[in-house]
């Protein structure tokens, strides 16, 4: 008993497809290179270790102790033997390339 007029796919819900839905505009896109070129500048630069400290860092590591990274900073930075921009962080980086170099 269909209306008059009325067909079966007429009356069929409409679902959405492809054709009949609207899609909003993409996003827009960030250009990686620039972005990296902004936070580089927060970057801290990179200083080399020099012979001399790495000579006095391994000594105060067999010193202090291996893990003791906050004391040997500590002590190595109050006696000028460590460059102050250093960390704890780079204490544990060297002495683990220092150990994978068999220079320890």
């Amino acid at each position: 008993s269909l209306a008059a007029g009325a067909t079966p796919a007429s009356l069929a819900l409409r679902l959405p497809t492809i054709s009949n839905v609207t899609w909003p505009s993409p996003l827009p896109t960030t250009n990686r290179r620039a972005h990296s070129q902004e936070t580089s500048s927060n970057r801290r630069k990179n200083t080399r270790w020099t012979p001399d400290e790495e000579a006095h860092f391994k000594s105060l590591v067999r010193q202090l102790g291996e893990g003791k990274w906050r004391s040997v900073l500590t002590v190595g930075q109050q006696n000028g033997y460590l460059a102050s921009c250093r960390t704890m962080v780079d204490l544990k980086d060297k002495w683990r390339n220092l150990l994978k170099k068999g220079d320890v």
